[in-house]
């Protein structure tokens, strides 16, 4: 069974966007439900209550599909991964619990699938260099099992690092996006590719079109893998990274070439993490003087 957000008449809640009411489907046709334009622009990032905390850096959170659930990073310097919840959407989040059984020196990026029972992250295998794992668990309250490393898309290379894994579609292992700078990219961080065989990711490739020679970080995509935002540094970013997008006719088409996301992007870097199902929330962390933070951007139907 999917929850679906569908935003709808209201007061305005904690996080600057109407009243949603949830709508139950058990095999949902995403193409029928509502959804945001994706050249409708995004009012301006908002701090996420209870994911923006004084004297800490919050970063990089990844949601359940109804909202309620958040993973992400979280500590003095960044690097353990967390879990947060919320009665509803228009509640801060709360305490956040520790993932202490997958938590290292250095941990990052989680990103869970749909159900919330299998949960795909980096960390630092030594040197610097990170790789990706996966992590899983029965019931959405067990702890999850220490995970493993994804070998076969992230293999022990000397030199070369992997992190920021995505899964964007409806199943939980359709694909896998992530940033490398292995052998055979452009330059810098690139933003790669991997497929499910019918038992774990196979075949990472590069994503040319999203990729160059500068830092190309945090691939997000839309539920039905059209819309792709991502952060970078090109030449024309206002400061540190700048949030990205490129929106594609069929998900077997290549990207266009992407542009900057105006409305989102400031003096300070920004980091795309998450969108919502119905493509109208884009969360995303900034990073300032003070430190880092997880905002919210909306835009309406």
């Amino acid at each position: 069974m999917l929850l679906v957000l569908v935003l709808g008449p209201g007061c305005s809640d904690l996080l600057g966007f109407e009243t949603p009411h949830v709508v139950v489907d058990a095999d949902p046709d995403t193409a029928a439900l509502p959804h945001c334009d994706y050249a409708t622009p995004f009012d301006a990032p908002i701090k996420v209550p209870g994911l923006s905390l004084p004297n800490t850096d919050e970063r990089t959170a990844r949601l359940l599909p109804d909202e309620l659930t958040a993973f992400f990073n979280g500590g003095a310097v960044s690097s353990q991964l967390f879990v947060a919840t919320r009665p509803s959407v228009t509640d801060p989040f709360g305490t956040p619990t520790e993932l202490a059984s997958l938590n290292t020196a250095q941990t990052f990026d989680p990103s869970p699938s749909r159900d919330g029972l299998t949960l795909y992250y980096s960390a630092d295998t030594g040197g610097g260099i990170q790789r990706l794992f996966v992590a899983r668990r029965t019931t959405l309250t067990d702890s999850f099992t220490q995970g493993g490393q994804l070998t076969n898309v992230s293999p022990s290379m000397s030199s070369e690092g992997d992190g920021q894994p995505y899964l964007p579609g409806d199943t939980p292992n359709d694909e896998l996006w992530f940033t490398s700078n292995r052998a055979g990219g452009l330059g810098g961080s690139d933003i790669w590719r991997a497929t499910f065989d019918g038992t774990t990711f196979v075949n990472p490739v590069l994503v040319p079109e999203l990729s160059s020679s500068y830092t190309d970080w945090l691939p997000v995509l839309s539920r039905d893998k059209l819309t792709v935002y991502f952060s970078t540094d090109r030449p024309t970013s206002l400061g540190d990274l700048d949030i990205w997008t490129s929106h594609r006719d069929q998900a077997t088409d290549p990207f266009p070439p992407p542009h900057p996301v105006d409305e989102v992007n400031s003096a300070d870097g920004e980091r795309s993490t998450w969108l919502s199902d119905d493509d109208c929330r884009l969360y995303l962390f900034r990073v300032d003087p003070s430190g880092r933070d997880v905002y919210v951007a909306v835009r309406r139907p």
